[in-house]
């Protein structure tokens, strides 16, 4: 049911290539009933089912005869390799296995729906995924058992294996509640048996300890609403309206959703939407002799996706719209792009000017900005003495920032331009067309940006004209309401002119104080404040791009003699990632115009991509002057193996984490220094987390040293194109 796929194998030989292929989808098959791609996982399903030998067996021929069937339809072999095209028709397997006296109709039934299975799959992928962005869940399995069992009855010979009670496999040495969680996990897989319930718990406490707590939650609403809150007591509802509000809490709470307190309480009522399903739908397919099988958990989970992707701005809860993973990577790969940078919205927005200009009026200014307006920023340049403009400041001329080019602040469509206002006197006022010449541009669904007060017959774009960020609207004028030259920037949630302000803040902004200039992420200019763009440089954005193909190695030091070949990548996604051919770690970054970002590091700590991670989380590729800037590393590596497995317990209450960075940049030759220091310091008083990096023009990272709790790894380059 996950929708990750795993990395291709590497190169090997073709009989090496064909197992892999075939072990990665048969154990793919079972963990994406988890929502997993995870071996182990597959493996802890795979003995789940082993405890009843018979649906075992058909489970595993079911899966076989799928991947046959998939092969042979050329569907997408990597989608085949997830088990995407399989797991359906393991259920399909488990259920036939589990409810019939093994016999030769029965095995060519078997076959039949393995078959079905598939096409089912195929057809209602296309038709959810193509048409609606949605995932198709167990639907094709629902489809093709129903068909199953209805058939099975026209079958001569097809016998209906009686329930074998057992005390010790119903779990009656343990108390009742943790007994029916117990069955009601492995009632997933047909078999309502404790021993395999524990080790589908197992698995899913090892694919997610966030996970593990949501299925506490769903089970937790389950457990009394069908034995204590239901006119008509069934023996059998508290199982199946277990395992299907326990998928409904980790689908929403952790898959789709970023987990947070916001995705707990989503979780919460679709459990409740659940609950409503399983007992209706027990009612209602039970006048036809079917069973509700896992029919809410796929009625509840997709028309919520389908409501939730309607709201007109994603958050609370924030949905996972990026590659997914376990719910701890998908918060952690939240944290790191959104969180960790403080975007307010999906667009990121530069300041709409070259060099410096200072704040004049900000956010809640003592002038325009008040009330509905109150978002807005108005721009101006200073000369050395701290003032706007020339002499006595008399003439439009005088004026520092006059005629200066005014640009795009993101990528948008022209919406609306007014050019043909005339530039007011110094000290006068238009109060009439308030806004004067002025390009708005749209940016997505409720995102818009004005700039205003513009020159007279400066605007280059045209209305429907797309621009590109950092293009020229037209020049600073003096139209409008505006007694001296200046730009107005603002965002707003509609087309019209003078609409309200929304919430603005600009991305990689650089704050100038006197000798002292610091990069921030997401900046909101307060009045007075002295702000530019990063002006980035070739040389150093070339050391940093790191083409797709690229090879180098980097080799340990002080007793770590071991030697990494680091590949630059891209997956399907269009994700770039820096590879270990040794420890198989991964890094992923991104180079834009004007910064180096690494955004997840996913590996061992021991691997030297590790160490990049740590020092150079993001660069400014501005080399000509010192930046100092702040970051949070909240990389899951930074806590012991124990703490980190606790802690994902806590994770979506617990906020950021990690460790709060200062970092600094400083050009010496050809090389550019990056230096960082915790903000908290140790109980010795010295910095919890040291780094330093080193890079050069024309050969790219020289080394790296990571200083934790006293302990320090150093990595170098080496000018070799493969390991030794």
């Amino acid at each position: 049911m996950a929708l990750a796929l795993p990395s291709p194998a590497e190169d090997a030989g073709p009989v090496v290539s064909r197992s892999r292929f075939l072990l990665d989808a048969l154990l793919g098959s079972y963990s994406q009933i988890l929502f997993s791609h995870s071996r182990p996982v597959g493996i802890m399903l795979a003995a789940a089912t082993s405890v009843a030998p018979v649906p075992a067996l058909f489970g595993l021929g079911s899966i076989l005869v799928a991947l046959v069937f998939a092969r042979l339809f050329s569907f997408n072999s990597e989608s085949i390799r997830a088990g995407l095209f399989s797991y359906n028709a393991l259920l399909v397997g488990l259920g036939i296995g589990a409810l019939y006296e093994p016999g030769a109709a029965i095995v060519f039934l078997a076959i039949a729906a393995a078959l079905f299975s598939v096409l089912a799959t195929a057809t209602l992928n296309s038709a959810l995924g193509a048409t609606f962005n949605l995932p198709s869940l167990t639907l094709p399995f629902l489809l093709v058992f129903y068909l199953v069992t209805a058939f099975a009855h026209n079958l001569d010979g097809v016998t209906v294996l009686p329930f074998a009670y057992s005390p010790l496999l119903q779990g009656e040495h343990l108390p009742h509640i943790v007994a029916s969680y117990l069955k009601s996990m492995g009632a997933l897989f047909f078999l309502p048996r404790v021993d395999s319930g524990v080790l589908v718990a197992a698995a899913l406490l090892l694919y997610s300890r966030t996970g593990f707590v949501l299925s506490l939650l769903g089970f937790a609403v389950a457990y009394p609403l069908s034995l204590h809150m239901v006119a008509v007591p069934d023996a059998h509802l508290h199982l199946m309206m277990g395992y299907n509000l326990v998928l409904v809490s980790v689908a929403l709470g952790g898959v789709w959703f970023v987990p947070s307190v916001y995705s707990f309480l989503f979780a919460l009522s679709g459990v409740l939407v659940g609950a409503i399903f399983t007992l209706a739908s027990k009612q209602l397919l039970g006048r036809f002799g079917l069973s509700v099988l896992i029919l809410p958990f796929n009625f509840t989970v997709i028309p919520m996706l389908y409501a939730m992707r309607q709201r007109i701005r994603d958050g609370k809860p924030k949905a996972v719209d990026f590659m997914m993973g376990t719910p701890e990577q998908n918060l952690n790969y939240f944290q790191t792009r959104m969180a960790r940078f403080g975007y307010l919205y999906y667009v990121q927005f530069s300041l709409p000017f070259l060099g410096k200009w200072v704040c004049t009026q900000g956010n809640d200014g003592d002038h325009t900005h008040k009330e509905h307006w109150r978002h807005g920023f108005d721009f101006e340049v200073q000369g050395g003495d701290g003032k706007t403009h020339r002499g006595a400041g008399k003439r439009l001329e005088d004026y520092y920032c006059h005629r200066l080019p005014v640009l795009a602040a993101a990528d948008g469509t022209v919406v609306k331009v007014v050019d043909g206002v005339p530039d007011n006197n110094i000290g006068e006022v238009n109060t009439r067309e308030n806004w004067g010449n002025l390009v708005l541009l749209y940016h997505g669904i409720g995102l818009y940006s004005l700039v205003a007060h513009l020159g007279r017959g400066s605007i280059k774009v045209k209305e429907g004209e797309a621009v590109r960020r950092g293009e020229q609207l037209g020049l600073c004028g003096n139209s409008g309401r505006s007694p001296t030259p200046h730009i107005h920037f603002q965002l707003q949630g509609t087309h019209r002119i003078g609409a309200p302000t929304i919430e603005a803040a600009f991305h990689e902004t650089v704050v100038v104080e006197e000798n002292l200039e610091e990069l921030h992420t997401t900046a909101v200019p307060e009045e007075g404040q002295v702000v530019r763009n990063l002006e980035p440089e070739p040389e150093l954005a070339r050391v940093f791009s790191f083409p797709i193909g690229d090879r180098f190695v980097l080799q340990g030091e002080a007793g770590e003699g071991r030697k990494e070949t680091i590949e630059s990548q891209i997956d399907l996604y269009g994700n770039l990632s820096l590879k270990s051919s040794r420890s198989r770690a991964l890094l992923f970054f991104e180079n834009k115009d004007t910064t180096f970002t690494v955004y997840d590091y996913l590996g061992p700590p021991d691997s030297a991509l590790g160490l990049v991670a740590l020092a150079l989380p993001r660069v400014p590729l501005e080399p000509g002057r010192d930046l100092t800037w702040s970051d949070h590393l909240v990389s899951r590596t930074l806590y012991p193996l124990p703490v980190r497995f606790f802690r994902d317990f806590l994770s979506p209450f617990l906020g950021l984490g990690g460790v709060k960075m200062k970092y600094r940049m400083k050009r010496e030759g050809m090389n550019v220094v990056f230096a960082g220091a915790s903000v908290r310091n140790g109980r010795d008083g010295v910095s919890l987390l040291k780094t330093v990096a080193e890079a050069k023009e024309g050969v790219g990272l020289v080394r790296v040293t990571v200083t934790f709790r006293g302990q320090t790894r150093t990595a170098v380059y080496l000018d070799e194109g493969k390991e030794e």
